[in-house]
C-alpha cells in the first residue's frame, strides 16, 4: 500500500507540471526574441542610458541625438527612442577634459582650497561650492555644466541656484539643445534639463 501511495504521488507530481513549459521553452529557442539594445530609458524622467566600448569622448548633443566616439567608432543615440546606431561623422582626436573650465563663455574659473577634497567654481561674481574635483566642464550659451568625481550640475547665471543631478559623478560632460549628457566609465547618460 505504501509503495502504491509513493508511486501515485510521483505520477501526480509529474502530471502537475505544466505541459506548456517545455514546449514554450522549445518555442522560444526556435524563435528567439530580438535582443534589446544595451540601454534603458525611463519615460518618467526621460533619461537615457547606454554603454560604450571603452571611454566615450567627443560628446555632442543636438535636439534629437547624442553623438559620441569610443574605441569602436562614432555612434548616435536617439534621445527619443533610446536606439543606438552608427554615426556618419568621423571621430576627432581625443582631447583632454576641461578640468580648469577655461575658454568658456562667462569666463568661469576653478578654485581649489588647500587640503580640501572639494573645489569651487567662480562665475560672474558668484561662487559655487562643488562636491569633489572638476573632471570636465562645458558651456552652452550662458549655461555651464560641471562634472566632478562625485557630482554633476549645471548653472544658469540668471538663476543663482545650481541644478544638481543626484548621485552622478563621472568623467566627461556635454550640454546642448535642452539636454545634459555625461559619462561614468563605460556608461553614457543623457537627461533633459528643460
Amino acid at each position: 500500500m505504501r509503495h502504491l501511495l509513493i508511486s501515485l504521488t510521483l505520477v501526480l507530481c509529474a502530471c502537475s507540471t505544466p505541459s506548456g513549459v517545455s514546449s514554450n521553452r522549445r518555442e522560444s529557442e526556435a524563435n528567439p526574441q530580438p535582443s534589446s539594445p544595451p540601454l534603458s530609458s525611463s519615460a518618467a524622467k526621460q533619461s537615457i542610458e547606454s554603454a560604450s566600448r571603452g571611454e566615450a569622448y567627443a560628446l555632442r548633443l543636438s535636439s534629437e541625438t547624442l553623438e559620441f566616439c569610443d574605441e569602436d567608432a562614432s555612434h548616435a543615440l536617439d534621445l527619443k527612442s533610446g536606439l543606438l546606431r552608427p554615426a556618419k561623422a568621423a571621430c576627432p582626436k581625443k582631447e583632454e577634459a576641461n578640468t580648469a573650465c577655461s575658454g568658456l563663455a562667462g569666463d568661469p574659473s576653478v578654485r581649489s582650497i588647500p587640503n580640501q577634497p572639494d573645489e569651487i567654481i567662480d562665475l560672474k561674481g558668484s561662487s559655487y561650492p562643488l562636491k569633489g574635483r572638476v573632471q570636465d566642464c562645458v558651456a552652452d550659451g550662458s549655461l555651464l555644466a560641471i562634472i566632478t568625481n562625485s557630482s554633476l550640475f549645471w548653472i544658469d547665471p540668471a538663476n543663482p541656484v545650481p541644478h544638481e543631478v543626484p548621485s552622478s559623478g563621472g568623467d566627461r560632460v556635454a550640454l546642448g539643445a535642452g539636454w545634459i549628457a555625461w559619462t561614468q566609465g563605460t556608461r553614457i547618460f543623457a537627461k533633459p534639463i528643460r
